[in-house]
């Protein structure tokens, strides 16, 4: 649902609580997501065994207690993690009865019309989660790849029910 966001140093202790902001693609008003936020250990909890680094949730949002390690705030498109330890954080969800919405966004690249010699075009078409990081990876790499956006990238809500998928390219000239 988010980017994987690492902060650091680990394993310092903050005199103050961190405010970490992350993006998220979950769309809130047409969706039911069970949401968490994980976090690459061992600093992902300050009395994890240092002998092992994987993901462990962190907490569940809304489940958050006194004794939780981290608290969240969730908006429309950021999670809001207060927190007293750094490490690698990522918020996943699920669908909570198949009727989670996810916003992603779609973009088409081509290749540049001064560097085609004929008239076949391999087109690339990406559809990934609705992020700034998302959008800017996936821009990046087009740009090494000598790709042009077509259009501007359009953004789509996609539900969770087990359909498929399906985009049309039609009259692009």
């Amino acid at each position: 649902m988010s980017p994987v966001v690492r902060t650091g140093p680990t394993g310092i202790s903050l005199s103050k609580a961190a405010i970490v902001q992350i993006p998220h693609c979950a769309s809130l008003k047409h969706g039911f997501w069970n949401l968490s936020v994980y976090a690459l250990g061992p600093a992902s909890h300050p009395k994890m065994d240092n002998s092992h680094t994987e993901w462990r949730k962190i907490v569940s949002l809304g489940q958050e207690t006194i004794n939780t390690p981290i608290f969240t705030q969730l908006d429309a498109d950021k999670l809001f993690l207060v927190t007293d330890f750094l490490t690698t954080f990522v918020l996943a969800g699920e669908s909570f009865n198949g009727k989670a919405v996810k916003n992603l966004k779609l973009a088409v690249y081509a290749p540049n019309l001064t560097r085609n010699s004929g008239s076949d075009y391999n087109i690339s078409v990406y559809v990934f989660e609705d992020t700034p990081c998302a959008l800017f990876y996936c821009a990046e790499q087009e740009k090494r790849l000598g790709g042009v956006l077509i259009g501007d990238p359009k953004s789509l809500w996609f539900q969770d029910g087990g359909s498929s998928l399906c985009l049309s390219l039609e009259d692009i000239g």
